[in-house]
């Protein structure tokens, strides 16, 4: 089943030390999915240690030992920032992001859970 990805409303944001990543659909529904502070944290350590590894939601899921639906919401706030990029179907860190992923990735998850707005910022090469 094909799946239209285009007018959907995305919002992340911390409540109870979870990242909820909420979508809004085009036909006015909507669902809610919640990533806890350690699955988040778990991810950015595996980040850290493979930089330049490519990656799936899968791959990352299966090596930390963590739901794939938690591990999903981490990395699409991840990507949404730009600390990571895909490729064809494969996400890396951005080359900017490397040398301190787990630091960036932290940032962003307490900058929401402050009700900090998100600003986007090139990283330099």
């Amino acid at each position: 089943m094909r799946r239209n990805f285009t007018n959907r409303i995305i919002e992340h944001r911390v409540i109870d030390d979870h990242l909820e990543r909420q979508v809004a659909l085009p036909n006015g529904r909507s669902y809610v999915h919640r990533c806890s502070k350690k699955v988040f944290e778990d991810v950015a350590h595996y980040l850290q240690l493979h930089p330049t590894r490519a990656m799936t939601m899968s791959s990352v899921a299966s090596a930390i030992d963590a739901p794939f639906t938690q591990v999903n919401v981490a990395l699409e706030l991840l990507k949404d920032r730009g600390i990571l990029e895909t490729r064809r179907r494969l996400s890396y860190v951005a080359e900017g992001y490397r040398s301190a992923v787990f630091e960036h990735a932290m940032v962003e998850f307490l900058a929401l859970a402050t009700g900090a707005p998100p600003v986007l910022v090139t990283p330099v090469k």
